[in-house]
């Protein structure tokens, strides 16, 4: 298991979550005991998503903390896809684009993963 990086805020990475489960917004409102109003804006990052909707998230949906915080999230990642740093220092030019390939990488892997979402 390898660890990806989602490049959303966390509002978005909360919207993408919950479309992924097939929930309206009230349907998630109702979940965590809120209104949908409060949905609409922590999915708009207007609202602040707590340590109370992280912990009924995960309870509820395995929806990690990490990922809706930090857009960290386990992924599968072919072997032949796994990009090692070379031993020498990169430059800062490298590195972009190394990183941009890996984006590219994990953005095809999820879209195969859950195609049509």
């Amino acid at each position: 298991m390898r660890y990806g990086y989602i490049d959303l805020s966390k509002g978005e990475r909360l919207r993408q979550a919950r479309k992924y489960l097939g929930l309206s917004q009230e349907m998630l409102a109702e979940a965590l005991g809120i209104n949908q109003t409060v949905v609409s804006k922590m999915e708009g990052d207007k609202s602040a998503i707590t340590a109370e909707h992280l912990e009924a998230l995960y309870k509820r949906y395995r929806i990690s903390s990490d990922y809706l915080l930090h857009g960290i999230t386990e992924i599968e990642v072919p072997k032949e896809q796994v990009y090692y740093a070379p031993k020498e220092v990169m430059s800062n030019e490298q590195l972009s684009y190394e990183l941009e390939r890996l984006r590219e990488d994990v953005k095809k892997l999820l879209k195969k993963d859950r195609p049509g979402k």
